[in-house]
């Protein structure tokens, strides 16, 4: 079981600092990569490279979405040259987590964010972890545990996405 430890509750980020987002992460997260201020996203549809998070932020905590925010100690890459490689996730192989992992640690085997995160602690490049709408989720500790899912569940949900759109044409 994977675990993030420690949630703070969310009062806002700091410009300066880097964060990888987990959207939903009481399910199959969507991730959001964070870097001074703009955004970073790989969805069904495209790639989002270096957008002003404000809006995005407003938009998601006025829908009251559950959200972990994972601050990261140190970026050495530039994270526009990185997202800007990829086009969007696909139904095969590629998924949001790839950017995020060829920044933050190029050479994990991980395939999902449960597998990365305790890389990431091992490492020591979480500096903390906040919590937006995810308090009845948090074990006495503070701490919260990842669901465990199979590599075919996402692509599965790509799949749902892309054709929920091609029945919006």
């Amino acid at each position: 079981m994977s675990e993030v430890y420690n949630l703070e509750p969310f009062e806002g980020i700091e410009i300066d600092g880097s964060y990888i987002l987990l959207v939903h992460p009481q399910t199959i997260p969507h991730l959001i990569f964070i870097h001074h201020g703009k955004y970073f996203s790989l969805t069904h549809k495209e790639v989002e490279v270096n957008l002003d998070l404000k809006p995005l932020m407003k938009k998601l905590c006025r829908l009251k979405k559950r959200m972990i925010f994972l601050k990261l100690k140190k970026i050495e890459l530039d994270p526009v040259t990185i997202f800007e490689r990829y086009e969007k996730v696909d139904e095969n192989l590629i998924t949001c987590l790839f950017p995020i992992k060829e920044l933050v640690l190029k050479d994990s085997e991980a395939e999902m964010i449960f597998q990365l995160i305790p890389e990431l602690y091992d490492n020591q490049l979480i500096e903390k972890a906040l919590q937006f709408n995810l308090t009845e989720y948090l074990d006495s500790n503070g701490s919260f545990t990842l669901n465990e899912y199979k590599k075919e569940a996402i692509f599965s949900y790509i799949q749902q996405l892309n054709k929920q759109d091609a029945g919006r044409e």
